[in-house]
C-alpha cells in the first residue's frame, strides 16, 4: 500500500527532517496522518536515520512535557545531554 498523491507531503517531511526542523502532522481523524508518517519514517530509516514518534494522550496530559518523559534521564544528575 502506498500513499497515492502524498509524494509532495512525504518529500516535505523528509526535507524538514534532513534540515533539522521539527515535524508536526495535524489534521482531522481519518485523513491518513499515521499512514503518511509511517511510510515517511520507513524511507528515512532506509536512508540511515534513527526515528521515533511520540503521542500526547490522556495518560501523559498531567505530566509536564509528558510525551517526552521517556527521553528524560532517570536521575537528576546525568552526564548525558538532554534531548529536547
Amino acid at each position: 500500500m502506498t500513499t497515492n498523491g502524498r509524494e509532495r507531503a512525504r518529500a516535505q517531511i523528509k526535507s524538514a527532517v534532513e534540515a533539522g526542523r521539527p515535524v508536526v502532522l495535524r489534521g482531522s481523524m481519518g485523513v491518513g496522518k499515521t499512514f503518511l508518517l509511517s511510510e515517511t519514517l520507513a524511507v528515512l530509516r532506509k536512508d540511515g536515520w534513527t526515528c521515533t514518534t511520540i503521542n500526547a494522550n490522556v495518560a501523559t496530559s498531567t505530566i509536564p512535557f509528558g510525551p517526552l518523559a521517556e527521553f528524560a534521564p532517570d536521575d537528576e544528575v546525568s552526564n548525558q545531554p538532554a534531548l529536547l
